[in-house]
């Protein structure tokens, strides 16, 4: 679970030494490329083991930082301000060398992690309709309501990833207007996880979580909606640069909580049904920072 703040609108790019930048670059690629070839070596030597993923989060997340490191040192905040800087600086010869290593290691880190996947990750498998809301209450499901609220609306929006939450404040859906426009448009906010009770209940702490929490432990509505557990889109190129992107713009990454068995591969989504179960809005994960705006989700009613 990360928090960060969403920027938008212009920025003002950085005046970054070229030289700096190039070094910047060629250091990121070497140390970058050492942890990538680690993390090689050690798929290759559990070749049978098919829970491989869950032993690479300690790999990954120092090849992360290395993105972090880069962002620091040449001042970019996020995905469209390195394009920029890139863009910025693209007219020296040593940058393009750089940036050429750069990108080659990009296509190496993309395709090793969709080789993972590949290789480790069982496909969930979708069902035709959505759950109706009085479906995922029953005990053929094993919800379990984490707060005393029913759910009392004609439409419900159910996110399916609690690292959300700093998405949804970002967004505006704390903000009172917009909470009035969800209320007009008889619209609930569900979060739904798959953590042990206990997790859940010191994550809507520490998030200050307005809304209602359900918990299906056993991932049949993840299934239901055909949420998979992917390597490769917690861990591609899209996914560092924009967590490395919210480390330079002062947002630190938290710890998991300590006893709190999680699974930090599984994917998210959002979704906005009726209480007859038709699916108005499917917004599944495409990668680990992939989320729907207030407006889309307004739009389907």
């Amino acid at each position: 679970m990360f928090v960060f703040q969403i920027v938008t609108g212009h920025f003002e790019l950085n005046k970054v030494n070229v030289m700096e930048f190039g070094e910047s670059l060629r250091v990121f690629v070497r140390n970058a490329s050492q942890l990538l070839n680690d993390a090689e070596e050690f798929v290759a030597q559990h070749d049978d083991d098919a829970d491989v993923i869950y032993s690479l989060g300690s790999r990954m997340f120092k090849v992360l930082l290395c993105y972090a490191d880069l962002f620091q040192k040449v001042g970019a905040g996020g995905e469209r301000q390195w394009e920029a800087l890139i863009g910025q600086q693209f007219k020296r010869t040593d940058v393009r060398e750089a940036y050429e290593d750069y990108v080659e290691f990009e296509d190496s880190l993309n395709g090793f992690v969709v080789a993972v996947d590949e290789k480790a990750t069982k496909s969930a498998e979708s069902q035709v309709r959505a759950p109706r809301i009085s479906e995922l209450l029953e005990t053929s499901f094993e919800v379990v309501l984490l707060d005393s609220l029913k759910l009392e609306s004609n439409l419900i929006s159910i996110n399916t990833d609690s690292s959300s939450m700093a998405f949804w404040r970002a967004l505006g859906f704390f903000n009172d207007a917009f909470k009035e426009k969800f209320r007009a448009k008889g619209i609930q906010l569900v979060i739904m996880s798959f953590g042990s009770p206990d997790g859940a209940r010191r994550w809507k702490e520490e998030t200050k979580c307005e809304f209602l929490v359900v918990l299906d432990q056993s991932r049949k509505v993840y299934n239901y909606f055909g949420l998979q557990v992917s390597f490769s889109k917690v861990w591609g190129s899209k996914t560092m640069q924009y967590y490395a992107g919210q480390k330079q713009q002062g947002n630190e990454f938290l710890k998991p909580f300590e006893n709190v068995d999680d699974d930090p591969l599984q994917m998210g989504g959002d979704f906005l049904v009726d209480k007859e179960g038709v699916l108005l809005m499917s917004h599944p994960q495409k990668y680990a920072a992939d989320r729907p705006t207030m407006e889309s989700i307004l739009s389907c009613v």
